[in-house]
């Protein structure tokens, strides 16, 4: 029994493992980074947070920047949180990031995963 589940362990393990970039190679070198697409619709979303509300309240404001690992259909994998001016900020965007949409990065013609910093400095109203 229990090398059965070994071995069904280790097939699904091998199945799902992927041979992604990791987060601080600079060597990795694809022909177009991914582009957001929804950047605006994503702030719209944001707006609506409860944390949003209570940092407009606060007059807080800053810049805020993530590292977002986008497959190769544009859609986030993964993300790490670069810069943020306070916690309750992190976790505003971090409730929403998996919404960011992306055109995936090209790389010899076909579509990558590919790490991509995401500046969201834009982010506070004027």
């Amino acid at each position: 029994m229990k090398s059965l589940i070994l071995i069904l362990f280790f097939i699904k393990s091998t199945i799902f493992a992927q041979n992604y970039p990791l987060i601080d190679d600079l060597t990795y070198k694809v022909d177009k980074e991914p582009y957001c697409l929804n950047r605006y619709d994503f702030f719209k979303i944001i707006a609506e947070t409860k944390e949003y509300k209570e940092l407009k309240e606060m007059g807080a404001a800053g810049k805020y920047s993530v590292r977002v690992l986008v497959d190769s259909l544009g859609n986030v994998l993964d993300y790490k949180t670069v810069r943020s001016p306070l916690e309750l900020v992190t976790q505003m965007f971090e409730k929403s990031i998996k919404e960011l949409k992306f055109q995936p990065a090209i790389k010899d013609g076909k579509t990558v995963v590919c790490w991509v910093n995401v500046p969201l400095d834009h982010w506070w109203p004027r």
